[in-house]
């Protein structure tokens, strides 16, 4: 009875150290991952401030899925002032060599932006620049990922 209790108890933990391995291996894979700034729109506008649509695409090279619990990220004009910032707390899952999404929604406010357009009006568009960190989370801690891209917004 000793016996079978030992090796039921010896074959759950192993269970566990490998689903917990795996877990690690899905988060700690994004180190290899290529982001980039695929977009960003204008979604709405109001009195106080204009709604931006970001996607951030994020393409997994890897053999395994990835894993991106949030997403931290900060937005800029080209005078490297601060438009705006945000978090994206849905978890995101990517499988082998695919791509996936984040797409962020940020509040400028009229002002802020108004200024960053009329510094760039004679280029034919503004560069939007987005700082990100991807934080992926583990038993032994979390990992920081950082990004950064420049898009014109058109």
């Amino acid at each position: 009875m000793y016996r079978l209790i030992t090796i039921s108890f010896i074959s759950l933990l192993l269970s566990v150290s490998t689903f917990s391995c795996k877990t690690v291996d899905q988060r700690k894979a994004i180190k290899d991952c290529k982001f980039g700034l695929e977009s960003v729109a204008v979604e709405g506008i109001s009195l106080d401030n204009i709604r931006l649509k970001l996607s951030i695409l994020v393409a997994n090279p890897n053999d395994i899925k990835v894993i991106v619990d949030r997403f931290e990220y900060l937005v800029y004009d080209p005078e490297e002032n601060l438009l705006g910032k945000g978090e994206h707390t849905e978890k995101l899952e990517i499988e082998p060599y695919q791509k996936g999404f984040l797409n962020l929604s940020l509040a400028v406010s009229n002002q802020e932006l108004g200024k960053a357009l009329l510094k760039s009006a004679l280029t034919g568009g503004m560069d939007i620049t987005v700082k990100g960190v991807a934080h992926v989370e583990t038993w032994i801690g979390t990992f920081d990922f950082p990004f950064e891209e420049t898009k014109k917004l058109e």
